[in-house]
């Protein structure tokens, strides 16, 4: 072979051999991209975003005043802690629900019924 004679070119292989084949993260992400221009996907303008974001934030607000935040319930059940009637669902001892009210912990306890459960015992009430 001469030097000035052009090299053989060596074209890079065909899509789908050798290191050209493309990811399939890539391969998905060129079909939604597609499918959305197909579909005619068109941008939120800033003024929408801005609506969205308002009416999200209105609808989050409302479901915090619905739920009372001053009690606490049981993790398991739900029920309204209490140290009071001891067969009722809610009931906690009171030792335990003052050490977990100190250490704010009242969100991770469960009460008598829901323990008992959780052990594999049988409630008859």
């Amino acid at each position: 072979a001469s030097p000035s004679a052009p090299s053989p070119s060596l074209s890079p292989p065909a899509d789908g051999v050798g290191p050209t084949v493309p990811m399939r993260g890539d391969v998905y992400l060129g079909r939604q991209l597609a499918a959305a221009a197909a579909a005619g996907a068109r941008t939120r303008t800033p003024e929408e975003d801005a609506e969205r974001r308002r009416r999200r934030k209105e609808k989050r607000r409302a479901l915090a005043k619905k739920m009372p935040s001053g009690v606490a319930c049981c993790y398991g059940c739900g029920a309204p802690l209490h140290t009071g009637e001891e067969g009722s669902p809610g009931h906690v001892e009171p030792a335990t629900y003052d050490l977990k009210k100190r250490h704010n912990q009242l969100k991770t306890v469960l009460c008598r019924r829901c323990k008992l459960l959780s052990h594999g015992r049988c409630l008859t009430k």
